[in-house]
């Protein structure tokens, strides 16, 4: 409805497309007290450097029945140079006096454009922020996903049943080797499934719970909604419960399972993919991320009155899987080539200053769950295993470390000269001229969500985007600097906005959200239930495109 309106609103003017490629605004909307500053965009360089805008002095923003609202000045920025990433040169409209709740565009009184249309309200995220929540539910592997919970065109049959006998890579010909790995996720956009590229996904959601679980309720339309816990937390606790089955009595943990190669079960839809599956070894890498994510989430669930026997589950084998690498830790024989490629898919394994600083973040959260003194002991001897302290720049990388350090910072009887380190090395990183890119004010790039250098746009920058995004949030939660809480709040909400549409594709960053409120979302990724040539490839051109909310 909103195209509609929005595309009535520009007859006789210049087409949607060109006016997206000049004004670059949040496309789904603000917080009403939220800073907001549109991006104005003229193309020097680059694949649109045909295209040529230069704004009029004064911009509106009106209402959508094109009613004034606001007036205001555009400002240059850097004295109209080229931004060097984009290749665009440009302004900033900064329109933050706009706070009553409703929808609005900003216009050019002297050409004519318009920006995309977005809403001002308080709930103006709420239903984006449930499609990118759905989008786990449909990346389910070992369901049927049907109506009411999957929308029109995307159920399909329980896939890989097969998982339920999957055998061992190396003992293929033998029954006596078949494990139950049913259920999980499914990895990216491949089918296979991984108990170490489980990791961030877990903590980051878990994470976002512990942070705003007034935010998550029940109301993704999943099969265990109404049972009375937070949908959120359903959706973790079934990639959770594949991970338990990856675990051995002993705390040894396969690293992966999957199939043998590349043309094996790679069909679309998922459940037309009936060939054996397969389980690869046992690493220390995945003891030492089972042991990590198990015993964050028995912290969120043993929280949850109907999940504290689950809870307690989670913390046993958390328990069994550090006692099982804790050897291997303290004489430093730890795997680093331990995927061996046997099952198809990128290495998932991990060098071992990686599996190291992994150890703290779980000693962290079994220190806080049992209370044992001995996962402090750990901390406390081996705290300089964390990059954040040795070197402290990484924060951009490693969220979940920074968020265990600093977790670890509030417990009782945290050591004082540990809670020292990890302060120090946050205002290291706080006054570097290096971090100050991207870690509160002032902004470096036009698009106000600049990234070092080091993380230049590839496969894998929207990760480096968010995390530095999460990074100015516990710098503020955690008062690293108090004087510039407000800066930290700031970048982190213009992360946010780049996901959707502060970029300089004028584009969202999460797929097929048109009907929620976007101009122009990503219309296909990679994915093999949505490859080319099926009918969910692209949003625009086939039949229905891939599902809402599945960050590219």
């Amino acid at each position: 409805m909103k195209n509609i309106i929005y595309l009535s609103l520009l007859i006789c003017q210049t087409a949607l497309a060109q006016s997206l490629d000049f004004f670059h605004v949040d496309q789904f909307g603000y917080l009403p007290n939220q800073t907001k500053v549109a991006v104005i965009s003229d193309p020097i360089n680059g694949f649109n450097s045909d295209l040529s805008y230069t704004p009029n002095s004064v911009l509106e923003v009106r209402s959508i029945s094109g009613s004034i609202v606001y007036s205001g000045s555009v400002e240059i920025w850097d004295q109209g140079n080229t931004d060097f990433e984009s290749g665009d040169r440009g302004w900033w409209f900064d329109f933050s006096k706009v706070y009553r709740p409703g929808e609005y565009y900003i216009y050019d009184p002297l050409t004519g454009e318009s920006s995309a249309i977005f809403t001002i309200s308080e709930t103006v995220y709420n239903e984006v922020l449930k499609a990118a929540l759905k989008m786990f539910y449909y990346n389910r592997c070992g369901i049927e996903k049907k109506s009411p919970y999957a929308a029109n065109g995307y159920a399909d049959s329980e896939a890989f049943i097969q998982d339920s006998e999957a055998r061992s890579i190396n003992d293929q010909a033998n029954p006596t080797s078949a494990k139950d790995l049913s259920g999980g996720w499914f990895n990216s956009g491949e089918y296979y499934k991984s108990v170490n590229t489980a990791e961030s996904a877990i903590h980051d959601l878990l994470w976002a719970y512990r942070r705003n679980s007034q935010l998550f309720a029940e109301d993704m339309y999943i099969p265990e909604s109404g049972n009375g816990v937070p949908d959120l937390l359903d959706e973790v606790k079934w990639e959770l419960d594949w991970v338990l089955k990856m675990v051995n009595n002993n705390g040894s943990v396969h690293i992966k399972m999957g199939n043998k190669n590349a043309t094996e079960n790679s069909f679309s839809p998922p459940s037309t993919n009936t060939s054996p599956r397969y389980y690869g070894p046992t690493c220390t890498s995945s003891s030492i991320v089972a042991a990590s994510i198990l015993a964050d989430a028995a912290l969120v669930y043993e929280k949850i009155p109907a999940l504290v026997e689950y809870a307690q589950l989670l913390e046993s084998k958390a328990i069994s899987c550090w006692e099982y690498v804790l050897p291997r830790l303290n004489n430093n024989s730890l795997d680093e080539d331990c995927d061996d490629g046997s099952i198809y898919s990128t290495n998932t394994d991990s060098h071992r200053a990686s599996q190291k600083e992994t150890a703290l973040c779980a000693a962290v959260y079994l220190y806080d769950l049992t209370g044992d003194s001995s996962y402090n002991q750990y901390i406390i001897d081996n705290i300089d295993d964390a990059n954040e302290i040795t070197d402290p720049i990484s924060y951009l990388f490693t969220t979940k470390t920074a968020d265990a350090l600093f977790h670890y910072t509030t417990l009782e009887g945290a050591d004082g000269n540990v809670v020292n380190k990890i302060f120090n090395s946050a205002n290291t990183v706080n006054k570097s001229e290096r971090s100050s890119a991207y870690l509160g004010l002032p902004f470096e790039g036009l698009y106000r969500s600049f990234i070092s250098g080091y993380a230049y746009y590839d496969r894998g920058t929207n990760f480096y985007k968010s995390s530095a995004g999460i990074i100015n949030s516990l710098f503020m939660r955690y008062e690293v600097d108090t004087s510039r809480s407000n800066e930290f709040q700031t970048r982190s909400q213009e992360y946010l906005h780049y996901f959707h549409g502060v970029n300089p594709l004028s584009q969202v960053y999460l797929t097929n959200m048109n009907n929620l409120g976007a101009e122009k979302s990503a219309n296909e990724i990679y994915h093999l239930w949505f490859s080319d040539g099926t009918i969910w490839d692209n949003a625009e051109t086939s039949t229905y495109g891939p599902p809402p909310g599945i960050v590219p």
